[in-house]
């Protein structure tokens, strides 16, 4: 009589268990799909670099906050959320670069392009040295107006900033985020 009512307990355990268990992992409903933030958010210009393009002369480029939501978006937000590129030095130093931009069908976007190379340091940044990593980045700027901007600066500014890394793409290498610039 002892094993029985062992036995019960024991079963019962298990039916309560398993029947918390089930409730757990049953579907919840889908979440509806994300939408892009307002266009006050996506307008804000976070910085501002000058470039020299053909194209465009002698002007300057914007970096807006911009958004990035599913697999859309443009600006700072796609770049840092979906490119894992954190730093603001490595747009500079891309759209900056004094080779100028490559031409594109569209007149209003530049392509840039710059290199960065891997440095390892020690004791802070005393000790440096270069490993011959290269890692080429590309930034698609584009001139033209958005009137849904509301700064009244209506270009829209950075649309990408990615690393050409088809392994690891749309990714960035870890140590682009230590990169000194």
């Amino acid at each position: 009589m002892k094993y029985v009512r062992a036995f019960a307990v024991f079963a019962v355990t298990l039916i309560v268990a398993f029947s918390t268990l089930s409730q757990s992992v049953a579907p919840r409903a889908v979440a509806q799909t994300p939408t892009a933030p307002p266009f006050s958010y996506q307008s804000e210009i976070l910085m501002k670099n000058p470039v020299v393009c053909a194209r465009w002369g002698s002007q300057e480029t914007l970096l807006r906050r911009g958004y990035y939501v599913g697999n859309t978006g443009f600006g700072y937000d796609k770049m840092y959320n979906y490119h894992q590129i954190r730093k603001f030095g490595v747009w500079v130093a891309t759209v900056g670069v004094l080779a100028g931009c490559a031409p594109d069908a569209d007149p209003t976007t530049a392509v840039f392009r710059n290199y960065f190379e891997r440095v390892q340091c020690s004791f802070w940044i005393i000790n440096c040295r270069a490993t011959g990593e290269i890692q080429w980045v590309r930034s698609v700027e584009s001139n033209r107006l958005d009137q849904n901007m509301t700064t009244s600066d209506k270009r829209k500014g950075n649309i990408s900033i990615y690393c050409e890394n088809p392994a690891t793409a749309p990714l960035c290498p870890d140590w682009m985020a230590k990169v000194p610039v």
